[in-house]
């Protein structure tokens, strides 16, 4: 009778085992489903938010172009300032002591401005130019980056520049951005969308208006001071804040000079192997100049338009905690650097299209 009431016990307890193990699953299995649905609550509720923004964007950026376009000084192009306005320019209208950055681009390039918000906490002014076939990817493209990169949203303001006689597609509804779970995946979006849009317009007998988009970026920089660039070009990722501590420090000396309407703070630019990371110090840069792995910009294309920047004196330079002024240089045909300086410099001349010494008919005055 013992062994039997043994057998008992454990046949007992093995039935019990499985029954706590079949209650178990069944209580991870409902659990899993709560989960589930609360992921697609969730999600169906971002999907609902993004959808209202994108609608509530793509609404604000048709109406700008139905109503607030103006025309070129030429009369051949239609400007739309600040289509997409940035928080921080809709929050202050003037920043003191605070440098933009100034560039433009196709709407091939959009997406080059992801990399440049990481290194760059600071507003930035983007001259924008599409024919009538590209605006709508234009408007697309814009409205995810404002959506999912907060400091794209935070600090980037647009500007739109199409040919006069076109008129922009536009989307029909921004809502279908929002369909799939996978609304911010930028690059994909891009790669799948820039095999259907022209980026080669000169093909299409329309030349790019680099200088007319430089002065709409230009004009549109509200702050104290302008830092001119192309788009694919990367600060240094303090240079915002070193910068603005240099004004404030130097404020008194220079206000007081005499030419400082006319002077500029040229930035030694370079350029790097796609797989090397921007240095963020000086040394760093060195090592990797040594290394071949970067050169002075547009040195080899064109060595009279960088040579006055004098690389190899800034090489030599000893380093410093701070942001100082390293030497002074008197500008030179054909140079064509890269600078800070007030949004109150001459304007570029809007008669040199595509590329070829487009830049120089501004630095020289």
């Amino acid at each position: 009778m013992k062994y039997m009431s043994w057998g008992r016990t454990v046949v007992f307890l093995v039935m019990l085992l499985a029954g706590l193990q079949i209650i178990h699953m069944v209580l991870l299995s409902r659990l899993e489903e709560q989960n589930n649905y609360l992921e697609r609550v969730q999600l169906t509720r971002t999907m609902l938010e993004s959808s209202r923004l994108t609608e509530k964007l793509s609404s604000e950026m048709k109406k700008k172009i139905q109503k607030s376009s103006i025309l070129d000084t030429a009369g051949a192009y239609n400007i739309i300032n600040f289509w997409l306005k940035s928080a921080t320019k809709q929050e202050q209208p003037r920043l003191k002591d605070v440098l933009t950055i100034v560039t433009h681009c196709s709407v091939d390039h959009l997406f080059k401005l992801i990399d440049l918000s990481k290194r760059w906490q600071g507003p930035v002014s983007v001259a924008l130019f599409a024919t009538e076939n590209d605006t709508e990817f234009a408007e697309a493209m814009i409205i995810k980056l404002h959506y999912c990169v907060p400091s794209i949203r935070q600090n980037i303001s647009f500007h739109l520049v199409y040919p006069l006689g076109q008129t922009p597609r536009t989307l029909n509804s921004a809502s279908v951005l929002t369909k799939h779970h996978n609304f911010c995946d930028i690059r994909t979006f891009m790669q799948t969308q820039t095999k259907q849009i022209k980026v080669n317009y000169e093909d299409t007998g329309i030349r790019y208006p680099n200088n007319l988009l430089r002065n709409v970026a230009l004009k549109n920089a509200k702050s104290d001071f302008v830092l001119m660039t192309d788009i694919d070009m990367l600060p240094k990722s303090n240079l915002l804040t070193d910068f603005k501590h240099f004004v404030q420090t130097h404020r008194r000396s220079i206000a007081n000079t005499s030419t400082f309407d006319r002077t500029v703070f040229v930035v030694p630019a370079f350029e790097a192997r796609e797989d090397i990371t921007p240095p963020d110090s000086k040394q760093r840069l060195l090592d990797l100049w040594s290394m071949h792995d970067v050169q002075p910009f547009y040195i080899q294309p064109c060595v009279k338009c960088q040579r006055y920047t004098n690389y190899d004196r800034w090489k030599s330079l000893v380093p410093s905690s701070s942001l100082t002024v390293g030497y002074e240089v008197e500008w030179k045909d054909p140079w064509e650097p890269f600078y800070i300086t007030q949004p109150s410099i001459p304007l570029y001349d809007e008669r040199f299209k595509q590329f070829g010494f487009n830049r120089i008919s501004q630095v020289m005055y």
